[in-house]
């Protein structure tokens, strides 16, 4: 077998017991909260993962962009929901493209991106399922009021090629709380909106069948998912330096992490690493979510990547480092690093690689 040594560095190692561990919980959580769970696989856009997830409870999947939904299609999955908006054209007849053979649903947040939509779908003959966008205080996309969003239903009812599966929301901005109680109280917040305004569009006469929320921190945290039937966590799979920062994670329920060699020791406190923003990324958090760098180092011991370029890792303070040695890091955002990485290796708790997983996205 292969070992974690013989990798090349950088490399992104995954634990399979981490990994498999997280999954069941969040399952597991949304079998007590009575929500089906549909995550959101562009944090890995890894077939191989998605397909544990749904062997472990998920319903479906959620994407972001057509090709992530042409990818997860080739691989199997059946229910697939785009949460962006798509406009492009080129865009929109790839969405059909894969609404050949999948239960597709895709986002909507204006008239004029539904009557895009809609006409395509005419075109083809192919009636689209769509979900309304609802900005719960992330200032992204999404219509913010009641009024705007039974108009803009009411408006999709009328186009015979679309049809109205329900309304969602992505409330990313509870990783900027105060703290992990103002952490709990956004997300608390945030999906008691969005399950107030599908109770006011069926009020209003317009059916809205499914509410979904998503983001890792509200599905792990939120203490009351009343109206909601659906959560669309993506990093809990892995956790990362983020969550562990805000206090949705320990540091043991991180299942991805990255080895990297020290190549340079060129002042007392200072070392260098051989991973930089290409694989990093350049992500720090802020307020609760803030990790103070761009990684942290937790083998041989805890210390902070503080600057990065786009082959090097800083540490500016570093303690007990040899040139040519090898540590683990922990990083910010491990949904950049799954990403970014040309292929991933799944391991064992004792330096075993089980298997090798090539980013397809690059394939």
């Amino acid at each position: 077998m292969t070992r974690i040594a013989d990798l090349p560095t950088p490399c992104v190692l995954i634990s399979r017991r981490v990994l498999e561990s997280n999954l069941q919980a969040m399952a597991e959580r949304c079998q007590r909260l009575g929500v089906r769970l549909r995550p959101h696989i562009k944090t890995h856009n890894l077939p191989e993962i998605a397909q544990r997830q749904l062997h472990a409870g998920a319903g479906g999947v959620t994407v972001a962009t057509p090709q992530e939904a042409a990818l997860a299609a080739r691989h199997g999955v059946r229910d697939i929901f785009v949460a962006r908006e798509v406009v492009d054209r080129v865009d929109l007849y790839a969405l059909l493209d894969v609404a050949r053979s999948v239960h597709l649903i895709t986002a909507v947040d204006s008239v004029d991106g539904a009557e895009a939509l809609a006409a395509v779908a005419a075109a083809r003959e192919m009636p689209m399922a769509v979900r309304l966008e609802v900005d719960t205080g992330g200032r992204r996309c999404g219509v913010a009021t009641l009024e705007a969003l039974t108009a803009l239903a009411r408006r999709v009812l009328a186009l015979p090629a679309l049809r109205l599966e329900g309304i969602f929301t992505h409330e990313g901005h509870v990783y900027g709380a105060a703290d992990h109680q103002d952490l709990i109280r956004q997300a608390t917040a945030a999906v008691q909106a969005l399950g107030a305004m599908g109770a006011g569009l069926r009020a209003a006469g317009v059916p809205c069948g499914e509410v979904s929320v998503g983001s890792s921190p509200s599905a792990k945290t939120a203490t009351d998912f009343r109206g909601v039937t659906e959560v669309r966590p993506g990093n809990y799979v892995f956790n990362d330096g983020m969550q562990v920062a805000n206090g949705t994670a320990r540091l043991e329920d991180c299942a991805l992490t990255v080895i990297a060699t020290v190549i340079s020791r060129p002042a007392p406190d200072r070392a260098v690493l051989n991973v930089g923003s290409k694989l990093l990324g350049s992500d720090r958090g802020k307020n609760a979510s803030d990790t103070g760098g761009y990684g942290l180092l937790i083998e041989p011991e805890r210390q902070v990547l503080t600057r990065l370029y786009e082959e090097h890792g800083v540490i500016d303070a570093a303690n007990g480092l040899r040139v040519g040695q090898r540590v683990r890091l922990l990083p910010t955002h491990a949904c950049i690093v799954a990403n970014l990485a040309r292929t991933v290796a799944l391991v064992d708790d004792q330096g075993g690689v089980i298997e090798v997983w090539s980013n397809r996205r690059y394939a």
